[in-house]
């Protein structure tokens, strides 16, 4: 009996405690219950330099005031909660679970760390989560694709690890998915062309391999793809712009991706950027690029190109930057083709095999800032010509033909910064009135040519001057003392000429007074007298002394 009595006492506990259990589960979700599970992350954070949490996340005051907390105009619960840029420390902690109105989760640029709780996938109502610049680990949770109506998804920079989740092609309203920068590995989900809402696409800077899917180009919403630095490989397909009428931006650089490339790319005609650079692509640059009339941006350096730039590519006006270089193609160098390219600033064509000699109508392209052509077969003279080109910065023609003088027109150049002609058969003298009017030049090298006469003191006028590089020349006369008052000077090469010493001055002396000289080499010249003492006093950055072949007394041994 007493047994009896017992079971009856024991199942009616279990019974009203179960009841009571499943009312407190019922219950409906409040603004309390909101401000429990952020004080939970409140808890969670082991670093707020600025103190914004814990002077402003208290009891004493509605979460709706909070910093970074936003309430709903129609609920009272929190709908966005934006700690962006905050330098905040710590995990997420599951209880974030509750806010089950959130929409907005915004935790971009701090040091968040650890996994990402799979609770996350209860907060059905999100539609936008941008996780970017933190120090997430771990896999990418497959419960994103649980969330129906996310339409934002930014993970980029963090140190996720693992594949790219299938089931994020289940989230048929996102719009933005970027998984840049992480630590991802394994093939592109093919699943990933059932996003037909998906605008933009970046996962660049991870360790992808394999093919890109076709399906990624059946995506016919997409604007941007950026898929560069991976490891991907394969052959892009011939109709890849044949379903792709909105795409602006087309990133493939750094990976292995070869055969040719599509003459279908004509199709994709919003296209503003190109980036097919350092690949392993061959054949020669489709002239149906030239259709692409909103292009701007065009890399295709670092392949094995061959033929000749077709002429069709002046067609694109909008052109700001036009890049081939480390690749086999030659002919003579037509810069007619530019001559309409209102906007083009930038042109790297180095290391192929360009023949020739240089037109003086590159002087057309009024807005170039920077032109690259070292490493060809170039021949003739410089014109002088180059020195109408009023916005230039960067001029290299390194290792060609080169003959002649150079152009005292190049030195008028105002913005010059920085002039390469290394290894040509250049001769003549340096103008006596070198940086007057090139104030900014910070860098000139001329080795390797058969220059000769005098270092002008007018040197001391490139007050900008970091790196002056004369070696293997004939010039002649006294190293200037003036040297000494180009302060910023790091690296002074001007061994293998036929440069003396004053008498009266050392040019070493003057030297001490450049405190960032790391490289100082004035080996095999006839230099005379004494090397005083102070070369004891040179930059303490110095870190390559050399004067080989001197037949001078020294104070200091060499």
């Amino acid at each position: 009996m007493e047994k009896k009595l017992y079971s009856i006492f024991a199942y009616a506990f279990l019974t009203i405690s179960f009841q009571m259990l499943s009312c407190v589960a019922k219950q409906p979700m409040s603004l309390a219950t909101d401000q429990t599970s952020l004080l939970s992350l409140k808890q969670h954070i082991i670093s707020d330099p600025s103190r914004i949490l814990a002077t402003n996340w208290t009891n004493s005051t509605s979460v709706c005031s909070w910093t970074g907390v936003t309430c709903s105009l129609r609920h009272p619960r929190v709908a966005a909660l934006n700690l962006s840029n905050m330098a905040l420390s710590g995990t997420i902690p599951p209880q974030l679970r509750h806010l089950s109105f959130l929409v907005s989760l915004d935790l971009t640029n701090n040091h968040f760390h650890g996994d990402l709780p799979q609770e996350l996938s209860l907060l059905r109502r999100l539609k936008f989560i941008s996780f970017r610049l933190n120090n997430f680990t771990g896999d990418i949770p497959p419960m994103f694709g649980q969330l129906p109506k996310l339409d934002y998804l930014n993970l980029r920079n963090n140190s996720f690890i693992g594949s790219i989740p299938k089931p994020l092609s289940n989230l048929t309203n996102l719009q933005f998915l970027d998984l840049a920068y992480n630590s991802l590995s394994g093939e592109i989900p093919k699943e990933l062309g059932r996003l037909q809402s998906l605008q933009t696409l970046y996962v660049q800077s991870n360790h992808l391999s394999g093919a890109i899917p076709s399906a990624i180009f059946n995506i016919s919403t997409l604007v941007a793809i950026g898929f560069t630095y991976n490891e991907l490989s394969g052959s892009l397909p011939t109709d890849m712009c044949s379903n792709l009428p909105f795409l602006t931006v087309l990133s493939l650089s750094e990976n292995q991706l070869s055969g040719v490339i599509p003459a279908n790319l004509s199709q994709c005609s919003r296209l503003e950027v190109l980036r097919l650079s350092y690949n392993s692509f061959s054949g020669q640059i489709p002239s149906e690029i030239g259709y692409l009339t909103s292009l701007q941006i065009l890399y295709l350096g670092g392949n094995n190109l061959n033929g000749i730039v077709p002429h069709e590519i002046g067609n694109l006006q909008s052109m700001v930057t036009f890049a081939a270089e480390k690749n086999e193609i030659g002919g003579s160098i037509d810069f007619s083709i530019f001559m309409n390219m209102s906007s083009l600033q930038n042109i790297y064509l180095w290391r192929n095999i360009f023949t020739g000699n240089l037109p003086r109508e590159v002087s057309n392209i009024t807005r170039l800032t920077i032109l690259e052509l070292t490493e060809n077969y170039l021949t003739g003279l410089i014109p002088s010509k180059f020195g109408q080109l009023y916005h230039l910065e960067i001029l290299l023609l390194d290792f060609n033909n080169l003959s002649g003088s150079i152009p005292h027109e190049l030195f008028n150049i105002s913005t010059l910064r920085i002039l390469s002609l290394v290894g040509n058969a250049l001769s003549g003298v340096l103008p006596t009135h070198l940086c007057h009017a090139s104030p900014f030049l910070e860098a000139l090298y001329l080795g390797v040519n058969s220059m000769s006469g005098a270092i002008p003191n007018s040197i001391s006028n490139c007050s900008q001057l970091t790196i002056l590089s004369l070696e293997q020349n004939k010039f002649s006369g006294y190293i200037p003392t003036h040297l000494g008052n180009l302060r910023l000077l790091q690296l002074l090469s001007l061994f293998g000429n036929n440069l003396t010493q004053a008498p009266s001055s050392s040019f070493i002396t003057s030297l001490t007074n450049c405190k960032s000289l790391t490289l100082l080499s004035f080996g095999k010249n006839p230099l005379n007298g004494v090397i005083p003492a102070s070369v004891g006093n040179l930059s303490s950055s110095l870190r390559t002394f050399t004067c080989q072949q001197l037949q001078i007394q020294w104070q200091h041994s060499c």
